[in-house]
């Protein structure tokens, strides 16, 4: 998902997406690794509750 991935390495820095750690900020400042380094998944922010906002279609994770 290409807009939650900007979205990350954006706000991530600023202390904006919950708990994410220092690790995981570094490897979502580079390209690849998110997986090895438990970035949190969309998947995982919706689950908890959290809300996006996107363009139309692009409300599905797949």
């Amino acid at each position: 998902m290409p807009w939650y991935e900007e979205h990350v390495k954006m706000f991530g820095r600023l202390g904006f997406v919950p708990g994410l750690t220092p690790e995981q900020n570094a490897a979502a400042m580079g390209r690849g690794g998110w997986a090895a380094a438990g970035v949190p998944t969309v998947e995982h922010y919706a689950k908890v509750g959290a809300w996006f906002a996107g363009p139309p279609g692009s409300s599905s994770p797949t």
